[in-house]
């Protein structure tokens, strides 16, 4: 069973670094699903095609210039876009006045071991930071790079 999560893109958030999702060595399928439709203004993800292929260090990954190749993908409600961890992206800044949620189903380390993956945490919600913890410094640190 998938690993199962939400994306939940806030208004006014900050446009992530490229990045993958775990090393080259340890990739694992993700499957988002579009909640509501995921269009250019409430952020739809930017991937660079094809970086799934090779391994890059981030310095390749400047030097080679490879953001000129980011193509943006907006989906409509109830679409998938299915990816490999690998795939270098990065998140958009939702400059809309409502939050974009998005539903990700993922397969690292296995999987899920739950034999409901809604289940964990007692099916409540749980907000995970993303890049930076949600304290005043990490808000700052964000709000500053």
């Amino acid at each position: 069973m998938p690993n199962v999560g939400c994306n939940f893109n806030l208004p006014a958030s900050h446009t992530q670094h490229y990045h993958i999702d775990r090393p080259f060595t340890r990739d694992f399928m993700i499957a988002n699903v579009a909640v509501v439709d995921t269009v250019i203004s409430n952020g739809a993800i930017d991937v660079i095609p094809g970086t799934h292929k090779r391994f890059y260090r981030y310095v390749q990954f400047v030097l080679e210039r490879r953001h000129r190749d980011g193509v943006r993908v907006p989906i409509n409600q109830g679409d998938v876009l299915i990816r490999s961890s690998n795939v270098w992206h990065r998140g958009m800044t939702n400059r809309t006045s409502v939050p974009r949620p998005m539903l990700a189903m993922t397969w690292e380390d296995g999987g899920s071991d739950h034999p409901d993956p809604f289940s964990v945490d007692g099916g409540k919600i749980r907000f995970l930071p993303n890049w930076f913890k949600p304290t005043r410094v990490g808000r700052l640190r964000e709000k500053c790079s």
